[in-house]
C-alpha cells in the first residue's frame, strides 16, 4: 500500500537501491525515530527520484525493481501518541425510551457511513500512519466519568477495542514494527507469550505492545474490562499467528480471555453480538441492603437485591441476615 498523490497510475522504480538492505543498514533506534527510508535512483515513466518509509505495517520495499499500480485510494495521516479523538461523548441512557435510542443512534450515524474519497465528509477515515493503541485506551479510560450507579454500587464498565493491526507507537512517541512482521525480525523486536496466553514481559522488547498491555491492565484495575476484535486477514490466526497471540494477550490483560478474529463482515457482526450479550449478562445493578425493621433484633431480616437485564422482570439476591439469629452486639 502506497500513500501518495499526483502520481502516474502505473510506474516502476529501479536502478540503484539505497540502502540495499534496510535491516543491516539501519538500527532499531533509527526505526523508533522514524528515520527509515529506502530510495531508488530511477523511475519509469521518469518523474525524478523515489523513496519510501514504513507505516504501521513496518514494510518498505528494497527489491531491485518495484512496480506500483493504482487500484484505489486511501488517506495518509498523522496521530497522537498520548491522546485520541472522541467522536461521540460517553452517555448514560439508563432505561432509554425509543426516542432516546434514536437520538443516540443519530449521534453515531454520521461517523459510521461508508468511507468516501472526500475530505469534507464526516465518516471515519482509514488513515495511514502508526498505531498508538496505548493512547486510544488511555483516552477510553478518561471517558468513564461516573464511578457509581444510583444505588451506590460500582458498575462494571467495558471497552471494546476493534483493530486491524497491532500496537506500533509507544507512549513516548517512538515507532515499533508490529510483532511477528519481517521488519520486527529484521530489527530484533521480540514478543513472547506465556502458556495461558498472557504476555511474557521478560521476553518482550516491543515497547508499543508493552505500553498497550500495561494500559489495558490499568483499565482492568479500575474495573474496566477490555474486549478485543481483530478485524481482517492481517490479524487472523491462520495467516498471522503472532498477531493472533498478541491480540489474545491483550484480551487476557483485559480480563476477557481471548480475542475475536473477524475476517469478514459476518464474523465481525457475530463477534460484536457475542460481546454485547456478555456485557448485558454481566451488567446488573444492586440495591442497598434492605431491612424488614428499623431496629436490629433477633427476628430482623436483611436482603440484598439485584436486577439482571438478561432475565427481565426478575429481581434476585441473598438473604444476608436470616431470622432467629441474634443481632450483633455493638462494639
Amino acid at each position: 500500500m502506497l500513500y501518495a498523490s499526483n502520481l502516474n497510475p502505473v510506474f516502476l522504480t529501479y536502478g540503484t537501491v539505497s540502502p540495499s538492505n534496510p535491516y543491516s543498514y539501519f538500527s532499531l533506534n533509527s526505526y523508533k525515530n522514524g528515520s527509515i527510508s529506502v530510495s531508488y535512483s530511477k523511475v519509469a515513466p521518469n518523474s525524478g527520484g523515489w523513496s519510501t518509509s514504513p507505516t504501521n505495517a513496518g514494510y518498505v520495499p528494497f527489491t531491485p525493481q518495484v512496480l506500483y499500480a493504482q487500484r484505489g485510494w486511501g488517506y495518509g495521516g498523522s496521530q497522537s501518541y498520548s491522546a485520541a479523538a472522541t467522536n461521540v461523548a460517553m452517555t448514560n441512557l439508563g432505561s432509554p425510551s425509543a426516542s432516546q435510542l434514536t437520538s443516540a443512534y443519530n449521534s453515531f450515524s454520521p461517523f459510521l457511513q461508508p468511507e468516501t474519497n472526500s475530505t469534507s465528509t464526516s465518516e471515519i477515515k482509514a488513515a495511514a500512519g502508526q498505531s498508538p493503541i496505548y493512547a486510544l485506551l488511555k483516552t477510553a479510560q478518561t471517558s468513564f466519568t461516573s464511578t457509581s450507579s444510583s444505588s451506590g454500587c460500582t458498575p462494571q464498565k467495558y471497552v471494546v477495542l476493534i483493530t486491524d493491526g497491532l500496537p506500533t507507537q509507544d507512549k513516548s512517541g517512538y515507532y515499533w514494527p508490529p510483532a511477528g512482521s519481517a521488519a520486527a525480525t529484521g530489527y530484533g523486536v521480540t514478543a513472547s507469550f506465556n502458556a495461558d496466553g498472557s504476555l511474557n514481559v521478560a521476553g518482550t522488547n516491543d515497547q508499543a505492545l508493552l505500553d498497550a498491555i500495561s494500559q489495558i491492565q490499568t483499565l482492568a484495575s479500575a474495573g474496566i474490562k477490555t474486549y478485543v476484535i481483530g478485524l481482517g486477514a492481517g490479524v487472523a490466526p491462520a495467516t498471522n499467528p503472532t498477531a493472533a497471540q498478541t491480540l489474545t494477550a491483550m484480551a487476557v490483560a483485559g480480563n476477557t480471555g481471548s480475542y475475536y478474529p473477524a475476517v469478514n463482515p459476518a464474523a465481525f457482526s457475530s463477534a460484536l453480538g457475542s460481546i454485547l450479550v456478555q456485557i448485558q449478562k454481566g451488567s446488573y445493578d444492586q440495591a442497598s441492603v434492605a431491612l424488614n425493621s428499623t431496629t436490629l433484633s433477633t427476628n430482623t431480616q436483611a436482603f440484598l437485591a439485584s436486577f439482571n437485564p438478561a432475565t427481565p422482570r426478575t429481581a434476585t439476591g441473598p438473604e444476608i441476615w436470616p431470622p432467629m439469629r441474634s443481632a450483633p452486639a455493638a462494639a
